[in-house]
Formats: C-alpha cells, sequence, structure tokens
C-alpha cells in the first residue's frame, strides 16, 4: 500500500499527494498494469491471435478492415464498461502501407526502425559522453536502452546503420577528445566494455578496435606538448568560422515567399510582407540575390544598388531551372571573344584536358575525404576508390604523353572522363547505402528521387556563378572545348562549372544527408525547405575559406580566379592550372 500512495514531487519542486491510481514512472507501474490489464488481454485472444500489448500500448492485426473495426469496437466497449477506461483515438491501417508500434514500422512482409526513430537514436548516439572511466551516468542509461530494446529487435540493415553511428562516434572521441584517456591500453579497457549489435560489426570488432587505438596513438602523437597552443588555435577557428558563416548567411539573399517585397532604404535591406518587415540586414556583405517564388517585388533602389555593385539578381522556377539574371551591362564586355573563338584546336584541347583533370582529380579527393570517416564502416567504398583512383591515373598518363594536336585525343580523354564518371557515382551510392535515401545511379533529367534532385538544383544555383564568373572575366560562354556548342545555350559555362561540381555541391549534398538534415521530397519535387536548407549550405561551402595558390580563399572567389585565369590563358598565352581541393 506504500507504493500506490507515495506521492511525487513536481517539476516545481513540490510535493503532492497521490488520490488516484499509481503513478507513472513508479517501479510499480507496469506491474499493476499488467495485473489489471489482462482480462482485457483475453478478452481480445478469444477473438484473435494476432495481438501484442507493451504496457498500456497494443497492436491487434486482422484479415480485413471490417474484422479491425469490429474488434476495435467491442474493446473500446469493454474498457469502458469492465475496466472504466478510456480508449485513445485507435489508427486501422492497412499493413501495406506501414503500421507504426513503438517506434517500429511494421509492414506485411518487413519491419524497420520509424524515421522519427531513427533521427532520435542518432541523436542519444551522438550526445554520448565517453571517457576512461566509461560512459558517464546518462550515456550509458541511454546506450544500454537502445542495446536491450532496438538491439534485441532490428533487422541486420538498421542494426549497422545503429553500430556505424555509434563507430563514428567513437572515432571522433578518440581523435578529437584523446586527452580524456591517460594512455593507450586505459583506452583499450574502455573500448572492450562496447560490443557492436550487426553480426557485420561483430565480425570485424577485433580489427575496429585496433584501428580505433592506432587513430587515438596517432592524435596524441600529434598533440603532445602543444596542447595548449592547439586549445588556443581552436578558440580563435572557432570564432573565425562563426564569423564566416554569419558572414556567408549575410551574403545571400534567398526569396522563397511568394508575394513579399525588397527594398532598399538607409537602414539597410528589408523584406517585407504585407506591409511588415519580416527581415532586415545591412548591405555592405551582399554578394548575391536568389529568387525562388513568385510576385516578388524588388524596388528601383535595391536595383540600381545592385546593378552599381555588380552583384547578380538570379531567377530560379520551381524545379530549380535557371530562368535568367538581372546583371550590370558592365558583365557583358566581349573584349577576350575574338581571341577566344580564334584559339586553335591545340590551345583549345589542351583546356579541355586541364578542365577534365580538375573535375577528376576533384571527384577523386571528395571520395578520399569521405573514406577517411567511413573506412570502417563502409569496407566496400576502398575497392570503389581504387577503381576511381585507377582511371584518374591512367587519364593523366594521356594528358602527359598524348599531344593534344592528335585527332583522337578529345575521345580518348571523354572517354576517361565517361569511365571515371560510372566509377565515381558507384562511390557515392556505397557511401549513401546506410542512409536510406535509396540512390542507385546518376539521373540527370526528370530525377525524382531525393538525391538527383538535391544534386540538380544545386548544379543549378552553382551554375549562375560559373556563367557569372566567365562575364566577368570577359570570355564567351557559349564557345565551348568540350560540350559540342548549341545555338542559345551556354556551353563554356557546361564546361567551366565540371572542376567545381564536386566540391560545391555533392560534397554539400552527402553531407546534408550524413547528418539527417531534414529534406524532403513530395511527388518527385523537393521541399520549398529543403531547397532554402540546400541553398543555404552551398552558400556556407562557397563563403568557406580554403588554401589556394597559398592564400587563403573561399570557393566563390576561387571561381572568379579560375575564370579570369583561363581569361589570360587565350589572351596572354598564361599557364592554367585547374582548382583542385584537398582531402
Amino acid at each position: 500500500m506504500l507504493c500506490v500512495k507515495m506521492g511525487v514531487v513536481t517539476k516545481g519542486i513540490k510535493w503532492d499527494d497521490v488520490e488516484k491510481g499509481v503513478p507513472q514512472g513508479a517501479v510499480l507501474s507496469p506491474l499493476l498494469a499488467n495485473l489489471y490489464l489482462h482480462s482485457m488481454d483475453q478478452h481480445i485472444i478469444s477473438r484473435t491471435a494476432a495481438y501484442v500489448r507493451y504496457a498500456d500500448d497494443f497492436i491487434i492485426l486482422t484479415e480485413t478492415e471490417e474484422t479491425a473495426k469490429a474488434i476495435c469496437s467491442d474493446t473500446e466497449t469493454y474498457l469502458k464498461e469492465k475496466l472504466k477506461l478510456p480508449l485513445n483515438e485507435p489508427a486501422i491501417t492497412p499493413l501495406s502501407e506501414g503500421v507504426k508500434f513503438l517506434g517500429i514500422t511494421i509492414k506485411k512482409d518487413s519491419f524497420g526502425i520509424s524515421e522519427e526513430k531513427r533521427c532520435e537514436i542518432l541523436e542519444k548516439i551522438s550526445s554520448l559522453n565517453l571517457s576512461s572511466r566509461g560512459l558517464d551516468r546518462s550515456s550509458a542509461k541511454k546506450w544500454s536502452g537502445i542495446i536491450a530494446y532496438y538491439g534485441q529487435l532490428l533487422p541486420e540493415p538498421e542494426l549497422r546503420m545503429i553500430d556505424t553511428a555509434f563507430l563514428s562516434f567513437l572515432q571522433q572521441t578518440v581523435t578529437d577528445d584523446w586527452d580524456k584517456f591517460p594512455s593507450r591500453s586505459a583506452l583499450r579497457k574502455t573500448l572492450d566494455e562496447f560490443h557492436f549489435l550487426s553480426a557485420d560489426f561483430r565480425l570485424r570488432e577485433k580489427d575496429i578496435k585496433i584501428t580505433l587505438l592506432k587513430s587515438y596513438a596517432s592524435a596524441k602523437r600529434d598533440n603532445t606538448g602543444e596542447s595548449i597552443q592547439l586549445s588556443n588555435k581552436k578558440i580563435i577557428l572557432k570564432r573565425k568560422r562563426e564569423y564566416q558563416l554569419k558572414e556567408a548567411q549575410n551574403s545571400e539573399l534567398i526569396i522563397t515567399k511568394p508575394g513579399v517585397t525588397v527594398g532598399l532604404t538607409q537602414k539597410g535591406i528589408t523584406v517585407k510582407s504585407k506591409g511588415k518587415v519580416i527581415s532586415s540586414f545591412p548591405p555592405s556583405n551582399l554578394k548575391h540575390i536568389i529568387i525562388l517564388s513568385d510576385g516578388v517585388g524588388l524596388s528601383s533602389n535595391l536595383l540600381r544598388h545592385t546593378l552599381k555593385h555588380k552583384i547578380p539578381v538570379d531567377f530560379f522556377n520551381y524545379d530549380g531551372v535557371h530562368l535568367g539574371s538581372f546583371l550590370s551591362a558592365s558583365s557583358f564586355q566581349c573584349r577576350l571573344w575574338q581571341h577566344q573563338s580564334e584559339a586553335g584546336n591545340i590551345k583549345r584541347n589542351f583546356l579541355a584536358g586541364k578542365i577534365i583533370d580538375g573535375k577528376l582529380s576533384n571527384q577523386l579527393n571528395l571520395i578520399k575525404y569521405f573514406h577517411k570517416y567511413h573506412k570502417l564502416s563502409l569496407p566496400e567504398l576502398q575497392t570503389h576508390l581504387d577503381s576511381l583512383e585507377s582511371i584518374v591515373d591512367r587519364l593523366r598518363a594521356t594528358l602527359k604523353n598524348g599531344s593534344p594536336e592528335m585527332p583522337d585525343f578529345i575521345p580518348a580523354i571523354t572517354a576517361h572522363e565517361a569511365n571515371a564518371a560510372a566509377k565515381y557515382w558507384e562511390c557515392v551510392r556505397c557511401l549513401l547505402s546506410n542512409d536510406d535515401v535509396g540512390f542507385e545511379k546518376r539521373v540527370h533529367q526528370h530525377a525524382t528521387d531525393l538525391v538527383n534532385c538535391l544534386l540538380n538544383y544545386g548544379y543549378a544555383i552553382l551554375y549562375t556563378r560559373c556563367w557569372q564568373a566567365l562575364l566577368a572575366a570577359q570570355l564567351n560562354p557559349y564557345d565551348s572545348v568540350i560540350h559540342a556548342r548549341q545555338p542559345g545555350q551556354p556551353t563554356f559555362a557546361f564546361d567551366f562549372i565540371e572542376i567545381f561540381r564536386a566540391q560545391a555541391v555533392d560534397r554539400v549534398v552527402i553531407s546534408m544527408i550524413q547528418k539527417n538534415e531534414p529534406l524532403s521530397i513530395t511527388d518527385g519535387r523537393l521541399s520549398k525547405e529543403s531547397k532554402t536548407l540546400l541553398i543555404r549550405n552551398i552558400s556556407e561551402r562557397l563563403y568557406k575559406p580554403e588554401k589556394f595558390r597559398k592564400e587563403n580563399m573561399n570557393l566563390a572567389k576561387i571561381i572568379k580566379v579560375q575564370a579570369s585565369e583561363i581569361a589570360g590563358y587565350f589572351n596572354d598565352g598564361n599557364k592554367f592550372r585547374p582548382y583542385k581541393a584537398k582531402w
């Protein structure tokens, strides 16, 4: 009786006596609930054996919808009359559509974790805290709960997803927070307390732990004697990145809401909806305006400002197709168009080879970058990576030993490009194999899956940057060296963009998916929120500084510099070296 009458302490640190029932969370609650609901169990089992109950949640399977409705009505009556309990609004759903029960989605021929629970589990794993003493109390409770419930229930693919996330957590801990462990033996003892859930990871458990110990030793060796200095650098770098992120966010004005008006006043740039200001910011950092909606009004003051400072205004339709740009007349100077058109085949073929070399190098380096973090969870990625690297090596041998004046030079290098593209997308498919996005292959037009829609939309955003960079460098965007020239099509912009696709767009899309960012697609189209999120992530990538030509330079500026270098190649015969990202 003491357990039944025990009061509870509220969030306001106040004692409340229990007048009726048993407090939720009390030790006796599950047992008493099972005793009280036993008669309901017998009542339902007498009508169907396809019944499961966990505490006060239960699910009943029937052959037909009519039977389901009848049992549901009968159960509701029994609960109300016999046990004096109300029944929450029941859900009657065909098994073919999937039924969610306690975080598990059950279908006719399969079952797995729901998307909400997947995100919840991944968030729990990322929030774990590990030291030489093991997981702290809160973290241990989270991890043991995952093992006890999901580890005993889920199929292998879902268990591998959990193992992959847990391994990433361990890898990050032993490299970034290596100083939590006083020695290699202390780390080994800590790691021995953990075991993976899936059969695949358990088979490789010994090798995985050896690799983690090596990562720890490497991190400790690199940081010993420099921890204080490194800590200070981390603080400075963190502040710098925060500022750069803020700068990137203020450099792009993205309009997704229909019917808004954008103007420029002494107070800065303002966005209004129905006469009310919904956002404003200073114009000093503005570099680009993107319009994604209908019915958007732009004031003449704002347009005059964009013309004066050469800020492009780009318009896109709902599918991400670039409709056009509002540009200053100075962007259309064509002083170098004649030099470009008069360039001979040798000069054009040499440039084509450099562009393809840049494209394939950036694809290869991107896969190497992701391989660093997935070599344990995706061992098959190494095979694809080796094949891709072999193709890139063959291209470089062709560029080194072949002659741009040979008639088969372009067919030879474009053949390597096609083979590399096929292998590159196999690598991407492997990278995303554990992320439940169903990516199978690259689809350029009329794509309806999430990954290809994100890629196509991202390429459209990047294309405008490349097209405008060529115009600013006074080059002809219609005079291509790789793509066949087509009337009215900026085919040289299609050539130029190849250097940057992997690092500016592919890297962003893969990272967003693996970070489980809220992306969605309906009827083959990205949601408005997904488009906005994608553009903001691409903008952050474009304005993130990196080393180029021994300088700190963001990718947006690198694109402009590369266009200027191509202009120098055509006009003055300067060497052209394509941008190649580090990994």
